[in-house]
């Protein structure tokens, strides 16, 4: 079943402008933003937003420890 939906995945990768030559992810990455596109066209409205803060916050929690770590 995995390697199915794998080999479908990639398939469509190649036609799709995430497997553009100016896309610099990795074919794993590439992967998993295709998978991550199709668990999101299934959220409601609510989920997507309750999704998008927490991700807003998530990268603020991010910028913080980079700049932490980047004072040394």
């Amino acid at each position: 079943m995995y390697s199915e939906t794998y080999m479908a995945i990639a398939t469509s990768l190649k036609r799709s402008k995430v497997m553009s030559s100016e896309n610099p992810l990795s074919i794993d990455q590439r992967l998993k933003v295709q998978l991550f596109e199709a668990r999101a066209r299934n959220l409601s409205l609510e989920q997507t937003q309750e999704f998008l803060l927490e991700l807003f916050r998530q990268n603020m929690v991010k910028e913080n420890l980079l700049s932490k770590l980047a004072e040394g």
